[in-house]
């Protein structure tokens, strides 16, 4: 069954969702990988908010681009920990509580995607242009950052009420338009970390 294809009879539906085994393999991965990333993030956060360790203005993108890694980490080894212990232990959820772990704690790893190039243009404007933004513009950008996956999670989760077959579970509450904004942010990643090396390439030209 393709994940993502739309539910046609809702009404049908068990109350309670299983998790799927198929996506166990994927899991393991990820959370070795991302409780790989953790240390050198919480230890940049650290130097980051230690007074005194980074007094430049770069402290603040660092800091926020750092903020984002976490959240996004912490999020989604929430996620992936519980879906783990739900298959081991043959747990099945509700629609609302699998829909949550696949809105909110899985988009919660768009928040750095979105900082990536939105900082590196911040270094270029800096380095290249020497237009420094304001430390409340920066703030302002992060926030952004921060608060648009969570409006889109929260639209999934409360606004709609499309159902669509997934990948980690049997089926989640999820806009499709959701899904198709989720690939091609997937998608772009590459071109993301391109676009910073360019960005970082012109500063040092």
């Amino acid at each position: 069954m393709t994940f993502y294809k739309q539910v046609d009879n809702v009404t049908s539906l068990d109350e309670e969702v299983d998790v799927l085994q198929s996506y166990f393999p994927n899991s393991v991965i990820y959370i070795l990988l991302y409780v790989l990333a953790l240390p050198p993030n919480i230890l940049l956060a650290y130097l980051s908010l230690k007074r005194g360790l980074i007094s430049s203005r770069v402290k603040y993108p660092t800091l926020g681009m750092t903020l984002a890694n976490l959240f996004g980490l912490f999020g989604y080894l929430i996620q992936n920990s519980i879906y783990l212990i739900a298959l081991f232990n043959d747990i099945k959820f509700s629609l609302f509580t699998c829909s949550f772990l696949r809105t909110f704690l899985y988009n919660s790893t768009y928040v750095s995607y979105f900082l990536f190039p939105v900082l590196a243009i911040d270094q270029w404007l800096l380095v290249c242009h020497n237009c420094e933004l304001s430390i409340k513009s920066l703030t302002i950008i992060i926030s952004t950052c921060f608060a648009i996956p969570m409006a889109v999670a929260f639209y999934d989760l409360c606004l709609q009420n499309v159902v669509l077959y997934d990948f980690m579970f049997t089926y989640i509450r999820m806009s499709p338009y959701t899904t198709v904004v989720s690939a091609q942010t997937i998608s772009d990643k590459a071109s993301f970390v391109l676009f910073c090396y360019l960005l970082r390439t012109f500063c040092v030209c």
